[in-house]
């Protein structure tokens, strides 16, 4: 990263630019020549130069050589920022103060300082340190020459401008007492932040630095890194700061070392005596200052040596940087101890990485505290750790373990080599009990294998051994008696048994020698009757007879041989096939039997040479007719023969040679293919344009190889019927503005839209289809209306009809609606009054077991369906009252004339709307008696019709 360059005098914040270790943080300083302009830097953001203000303070003039005036010396300030890039919270941090190490992996200063793996902490630091230092610069006042006041933040930023911030030193140091996120005397980082500036700004840059110490003690500046940098690997900054609280560590094996308060113990009720009360003052007063005094010794003591520890840890991690990082698995206790004395694990895993050290003699010198010492990353690559994880999965698996192996892994986090072994013992463990088991079921054991894991509990091997012992002796006997059953020696296999006890080998030894010398005399006979069909199908040029006195005693001996001469003889005569073959394909020049002989005894090495030179002439054949396909695709002035007779023995240049001018052919004809086909559209569109008399394709051929004359013809036809085409569209612009009003007159819109005219058209006719709906939204409206109002005038029957009361009310149509709908909802509440009244008549001469109140209540809006119901109960009455067998009702039965009129006039409305193609009168005498089916079917009619508009 390219140096920061302060931002110019203005209000704004100046936020710092990336600093990477070790390049410096530096404010770029006057150039020594005022005449010459600084060098650009293409890494530098640009300064803009401030606009003069006559309200501001003016700038300070150069100084140094070639000016009027002498630079001041120069005034260093700093302050030292604690910091912790370890979570305490997540692991057991007392194992640092047991020298086991079972710690997270971690970056320690050296590697912070030169980024490795890219952890970024020390840019996250100084820019987190950049944005705090900004904020609290709007608030800062700056001391004048009496001391006092303050100027605007244009005057504290100039000179701020002038320090320079040196590069940032970063160094291993035990953590202090007091911390939030780190317990005492373990892991801590420090940052140097220190500047240099001239001491006309000295009060200026205490104030800054006080102030900055006081808010990152406070923990705002971790809080500032952690908004910014979300991913960042620092867990703490300041002192008590704030960061990753360890106290919420859970780890049962804490050690209770790491508290530094004790409890005292309760007080008696009781009163004190004087000799008590002398006694507490000296152990309030003096005990207190002894121990003070000796503790202060001691930590000067141990300081010295943890500092030196650290000296010589450093110094042997620079020496050792070619050898592999060292750590310590944990849980172990034992460390080796190298040449130096310090307490370093080596860890051999090649050359892989470059080596990285371990926390070693540093932590052992220094005590408890261990924490001056780098604890850097372990040494075990990332490709070891997720083949540790792997078999971890893999043996929670085996072993069936009561947690899960992510559960465990969280468990044991940077502790998996601990929990592997944990988990090889376990494996280990069952499987010496699942032998156990294996080993009481196969010998039959007097006691069974639960009894036995009791009995020998933490013995586990003592049993295996013995049971092993026993299996052994079972599988003797079968063995002996298996023998005995198949030699038949003469004696059982218990008395052989008996006589041999404790000898149990030799005798399996001898009885196994017994069988052998049993089986010889037929394995003999075998062999015989092998060599003689052998010697039959080899003809060695002697008898088997011959033979077999020749190897009496060797039979096996000439077995193998007679097999040997057989593959042979076949192999020989498979290879003569193979050759006789390759001949005929190839024509060396000999033939087959001639090579043979020539080849006699290595057949081998002729089929050999015979198969390179077929595959050589294949390879030939197969460029030869590359060639000939190349030579037809490129046409390039002499023939395939030509070209091969040149190119003899090259022939793979001649092809590569070949497909170069191919692929710049086809690249050529490619791009004469897009330009015509580009020719081809263009002439398409402008015959589309002028319409010329002939299509494109007919121009296209006459001007075959001549497109570009015939674009250029066909431009100038087009111009001209531009012309025309304007003033036409003037015309249909003219029209328009007639029929939309626009609000401006034709011309007008002319003169705006000069050639645009397509534009213009464009809206104006969407200005007129827009008007038109509107027009056509207010007309269906409009019959809408009239449609409803001729309904219910059907219903109504004012005295007046349709068209004479929208005649009336013409503009008024909703009015008019209003009115007779109210006197529709009049006239139903009469008519529903009558029915009501019908129906009480009916219920009191019916009487069907409910009041009349009860059923208008059950059949509100369906008073036809009960009249037509009690009519039918009480003719079903009369019926049976009379003894007559049926009783006709009259369709006016019910007496209710004005009813059927109300529904005439309905039906009447309902087919003036419809117009199903019969007349009202027609339809009331063919549904004569089922008038509310009719209106229920034109109804439907009516819907369906105004659907489908």
């Amino acid at each position: 990263p390219a140096p920061v360059t302060p931002a110019p005098v203005t209000p704004a914040p100046v936020t710092p630019a990336p600093v990477t270790p070790p390049t410096p943080v530096t404010t770029p300083t006057p150039t020594p020549n005022p005449t010459t302009e600084p060098t650009p830097n293409p890494t530098m953001e640009p300064t803009p130069t401030p606009t003069p203000n006559p309200t501001t303070e003016p700038e300070p003039a150069p100084c140094g050589p070639g000016t009027e005036k002498l630079c001041p010396p120069e005034y260093e300030i700093g302050l030292d920022i604690i910091g912790s890039v370890l979570d305490y919270s997540a692991f057991d941090y007392s194992e640092i103060f047991s020298r086991r190490l079972a710690i997270p992996e971690y970056y320690n200063a050296q590697e912070i300082m030169t980024n490795e793996g890219e952890n970024d902490i020390l840019s996250h630091a100084i820019k987190g340190f950049g944005i705090l230092a900004n904020q609290l610069m709007v608030t800062l006042p700056e001391a004048g020459e009496d001391g006092g006041g303050s100027r605007s933040l244009r005057g504290v930023r100039r000179h701020l401008q002038v320090a320079e911030l040196k590069p940032v030193q970063v160094s291993d140091i035990a953590c202090p007492d007091g911390l939030q996120y780190a317990p005492f005397q373990t892991f801590c980082i420090k940052f140097v932040f220190e500047f240099r500036s001239d001491p006309e700004s000295e009060s200026l840059m205490r104030s800054l630095i006080t102030e900055l110490t006081d808010s990152i003690n406070e923990g705002t500046l971790y809080e500032v890194i952690k908004a910014n940098y979300r991913n960042t690997l620092i867990k703490g900054m300041g002192s008590p700061g704030r960061g990753v609280d360890y106290k919420t560590n859970t780890s049962p094996n804490l050690a209770t070392t790491l508290t530094n308060s004790s409890v005292p113990a309760d007080e008696d009720e009781g009163g004190l005596s004087p000799a008590s009360l002398i006694i507490i003052i000296i152990c309030v007063i003096c005990i207190p200052i002894a121990g003070l005094a000796m503790y202060s010794r001691h930590k000067k003591i141990e300081d010295e040596k943890r500092m030196q520890s650290l000296a010589e840890y450093n110094a042997k991690k620079d020496l050792e940087a070619s050898n592999q990082a060292a750590r310590e698995l944990p849980g172990d206790d034992e460390q080796s101890m190298n040449s130096n004395g310090s307490f370093v694990d080596v860890h051999d895993d090649s050359d892989k990485s470059t080596p990285r050290s371990a926390a070693g003699s540093s932590l052992a010198a220094m005590g408890a505290a261990g924490a001056a010492a780098t604890m850097p990353r372990s040494a075990v690559q990332t490709d070891d750790k997720a083949e540790i994880r792997r078999s971890v999965k893999i043996l929670v698996d085996e072993t069936k373990a009561p947690k899960s192996a992510d559960q465990l892994l969280a468990t044991y986090s940077g502790r998996e080599e601990e929990l592997l072994s944990h988990l090889n013992n376990m494996k280990a463990k069952q499987s010496k009990s699942n032998d156990i088991r294996s080993l009481v079921e196969k010998t039959n054991a007097p006691k069974g294998a639960d009894e036995l894991l009791a009995a020998y509990a933490g013995r586990e091997d003592e049993l295996l051994s013995h049971l092993k012992k026993m299996e052994s002796k079972q599988d003797q006997k079968a063995e002996i008696v298996s023998l005995v059953a198949a030699t038949s020696p003469g004696k059982s296999a218990e008395e052989l048994s008996a006589a041999y006890e404790g000898r149990e080998e030799e005798l399996i030894k001898n009885l196994k020698k017994m069988q052998t010398g049993q089986m010889s005399a037929s394995q003999l006979d075998l062999n015989k009757a092998s060599i003689r069909n052998l010697v039959d199908e080899t003809a060695p040029g002697k008898t088997a007879d011959e033979l077999l006195s020749t190897y009496e005693g060797r039979e096996d001996e000439l077995l193998k041989n007679l097999t040997k001469m057989k593959s042979k003889q076949e192999m020989k005569s498979s290879q003569r096939d193979s050759i006789s073959s390759i001949v005929d394909e190839i024509k060396p020049g000999k033939s087959a039997e001639e090579l043979l002989a020539t080849y006699d005894g290595r057949e081998g090495e002729l089929l050999k040479n015979l198969e390179k030179m077929k595959s050589k002439e294949e390879l030939n054949s197969s460029k030869q007719a590359s060639v000939r396909s190349l030579v037809d695709d490129t046409n390039p002035g002499k023939s395939a023969e030509e070209l091969l007779a040149l190119y003899d023995g090259r022939e793979d240049e001649l092809i590569k040679n070949l497909e170069k001018m191919k692929a710049k052919q086809e690249k050529s004809a490619v791009k004469e293919a897009e330009l015509k086909a580009a020719k081809r559209v263009r002439v398409s569109t402008l015959v589309d344009e002028t319409m010329p008399g002939k299509s494109a394709e007919e121009l296209l051929a006459l001007y075959d190889g001549k497109e570009d004359q015939l674009i250029k013809n066909l431009e100038k036809m087009n111009s001209k019927k531009l012309v025309k085409d304007k003033a036409n569209k003037q015309q249909s612009v003219r029209q328009l503005v007639d029929e939309t009003n626009p609000g401006k007159s034709a011309e007008e819109l002319l003169a705006m839209y000069d050639g645009k005219e397509d534009d213009l058209i464009k809206n104006l006719t969407k200005m007129k289809t827009k008007q038109d709906k509107q027009t056509d939204k207010v007309d269906e409206a409009k019959a809408a209306k009239r449609a409803s109002i001729t309904a219910l005038v059907a219903e109504t029957s004012p005295g007046k009809s349709a068209e004479e009361l929208l005649a009336a009310y013409d503009g008024k149509e909703d009015e008019l609606i209003k009115n007779l709908t109210k006197m529709k909802t009049k006239q139903d509440a009469k008519i529903k009054k009558q029915k009501h009244a019908e129906i009480i008549s009916l219920v009191e001469s019916t009487n069907p077991g409910k009041s009349a109140e009860e059923l208008i209540a059950a059949y509100d809006g369906k008073e036809d369906e009960l009249i037509k119901n009690l009519t039918k109960m009480k003719s079903k009455k009369d019926l049976k009252a009379s003894g007559k067998k049926s009783v006709t009702i009259a369709p006016d039965a019910t007496g209710n004339g004005s009813d059927k009129d109300a529904r005439r006039r309905m039906v009447e409305a309902l087919v003036a709307e419809t117009n199903p193609g019969k007349s009202a009168d027609d339809l009331l005498k063919a549904y004569e008696g089922r008038e509310e089916e009719l209106v229920t079917h034109l109804k439907k009619l009516k819907k369906s019709k105004r659907n489908v508009v």
